[in-house]
């Protein structure tokens, strides 16, 4: 049976080497998050919760951290959110 494609991005993290699972499948997934963002209507709120992808996403690239679970699922509600 083929195995089913994350959809959430917690689901991601279940990976063997996490920085490479960031870099293939989580960042592109906060960069669609970002854009959807950035798309909906302006709000003080909407500028917040960019911000704290923009910083994700910067933090990945800069190889500073890895990723938490609790971040991911605030991704994932914001995508629910925006969408």
């Amino acid at each position: 049976m083929p195995k089913k494609k994350a959809k959430r991005l917690v689901d991601v993290l279940d990976g063997i080497d996490k920085m490479e699972v960031q870099y293939t499948k989580v960042i592109p997934k906060l960069h669609k998050l970002m854009n959807i963002i950035r798309s909906s209507v302006i709000s003080e709120r909407r500028e917040y919760d960019y911000s704290f992808v923009e910083g994700m996403v910067k933090d990945i690239e800069k190889n500073k951290c890895v990723i938490s679970k609790l971040d991911l699922d605030k991704c994932n509600n914001l995508y629910r959110k925006y969408k």
